[in-house]
């Protein structure tokens, strides 16, 4: 769900970034692996 949340929001937009922090952490995600899915989204766009 997040990953594919963060291949269709702009991050740079902070209303969009707001929500995606929001959302990892209702997912209960660590930072550690909000910031790898994010990687892996920017690898594969």
């Amino acid at each position: 769900m997040y990953l594919i949340s963060v291949a269709v929001t702009d991050d740079q937009n902070p209303m969009e970034r707001a929500w995606l922090d929001q959302l990892a952490s209702a997912l209960n995600l660590p930072k550690e692996m909000t910031a790898e899915l994010e990687r892996q989204a920017q690898q594969a766009g």
